[in-house]
């Protein structure tokens, strides 16, 4: 993986369980690591949502990153421009542990 196709600023969050003020355990995102990323958006698809009578989109983006300290796992998500994506799976082309693909789907809301 080049360094220079890295061209976007992604966030790591990790989920993690917290308190309320009424002392439930609520889950919540924690900040994890902001890389250098690359980011391709190969697809999506729209299907019909019965449950709320509209149409849901769907896009798949694949995520390229190097990263050091961390290591990304499908339970984690990104935020990148502000946007969510949820990691679908994490992959290690070179089998390294220095540079991951990680494929991700981003729900639009209508």
């Amino acid at each position: 993986m080049r360094a220079g196709k890295l061209r976007w600023r992604v966030a790591f969050q990790r989920r993690t369980l917290t308190q309320d003020a009424a002392g439930a355990t609520v889950p919540s995102w924690a900040p994890l690591a902001t890389v250098w990323a690359s980011v391709r958006t190969p697809g999506g698809f729209e299907r019909l949502q019965p449950e709320i009578e509209a149409m849901r989109a769907t896009l798949t983006h694949q995520v390229q990153v190097r990263v050091g300290s961390v290591t990304p796992r499908p339970s984690d998500r990104i935020v990148w421009n502000g946007r969510v994506l949820e990691i679908v799976s994490v992959a290690d082309p070179d089998n390294h542990g220095v540079g991951y693909t990680l494929n991700c789907t981003e729900i639009v809301e209508p």
